[in-house]
């Protein structure tokens, strides 16, 4: 199958000097997933608005000018924190494990940015800025942008003094962790984060690979055993496997508050294609059907 196939190359990658690199090579070059469709960066842009609507509802009192946001696992082409620029804000802090942003990749999200500013503002139901400037080097970001990009740092234990942050924000990032990095990342960012402060995270409880393989469900991966998952779950595109009753078990642990959560439930087909899977043991026997099939995960948390 074709999952499989690329699982195994992308461990192969994984076991390289270089393994971004490689990675980067083969969707841009071979699946040219890279850079990705106008519709995916639209859908990406609309994330963004979802995430920024939060910081007026939930941070009242503080200026969209002075407030200071953060993000973990920024990803390669920005597209997030560079609409968030174009909602007004001016003070972003991006950090990285890797450093896999591209250049050229950032480039093309200022440009898409600025093409299809009406379509955005029509998508978002504002008025937006933008700055078609193509910049040659990572310090313009901050100068032009407002972006500071530090990679690689460990998002488990950040330089960051106490209280630095008014909003932190994280895309499709939380199910690439392990569950216990993930206790230790949200703790961290409780320390930065202000009273009263707000994270806006989206997790995507689906199998990855079927985004790439449309012969599987997105459930495919609950079938496979840790053993068997271990050996096909590269380091380069890892995937934790958590459901959903295990993401509020961590948030829980970590002591936020959880504001607002927006779940996107298994519909009858769904539950009709887990009740036919061959379910690993671990999902059999811990979880109901509906908190199995949860597909993505909206959640904002508050400071206490």
């Amino acid at each position: 199958m074709k999952f499989i196939a690329k699982a195994v190359l992308q461990q192969i990658f994984s076991h390289l000097p270089g393994s971004e690199t490689w990675n980067y090579f083969f969707q841009r070059n071979i699946t040219k997933n890279l850079p990705i469709s106008n519709k995916r960066f639209l859908g990406k842009v609309e994330i963004a608005k979802r995430h920024f609507n939060n910081f007026p509802q939930y941070c009242s009192g503080i200026r969209l000018t002075d407030a200071q946001f953060y993000e973990f696992g920024a990803g390669w082409d920005l597209i997030i924190p560079l609409a968030y620029y174009c909602f007004g804000v001016e003070h972003q802090t991006l950090i990285d494990i890797r450093q896999n942003l591209r250049l050229e990749l950032v480039n093309d999200s200022i440009s898409r940015l600025s093409k299809h500013k009406s379509k955005v503002e029509s998508l978002i139901d504002n008025r937006i800025r933008v700055n078609s400037v193509k910049i040659k080097d990572v310090s313009e970001l901050f100068k032009i942008f407002g972006i500071r990009w530090l990679a690689p740092i460990d998002a488990r234990n950040t330089p960051f003094s106490s209280e630095s942050f008014h909003f932190i924000s994280s895309t499709a990032t939380l199910e690439h962790i392990p569950e216990n990095d993930i206790i230790k990342i949200l703790k961290e960012c409780y320390r930065i984060l202000k009273p009263k402060g707000i994270v806006s995270c989206l997790i995507d409880l689906k199998d990855h690979y079927s985004y790439f393989d449309k012969n599987i469900s997105c459930y495919n991966f609950l079938t496979f055993s840790e053993k068997t998952w271990s050996v096909l779950n590269s380091s380069i595109h890892f995937q934790n496997r958590l459901r959903y009753p295990d993401y509020i078990s961590v948030i829980k642990q970590s002591g936020f508050e959880i504001v607002e959560q927006k779940v996107k439930k298994p519909g009858h087909t769904d539950i009709e294609i887990l009740k036919r899977l061959r379910l690993a043991d671990r999902f059999k026997t811990n979880y109901s059907f509906e908190d199995l099939g949860v597909k993505t995960l909206w959640i904002t948390l508050r400071k206490r």
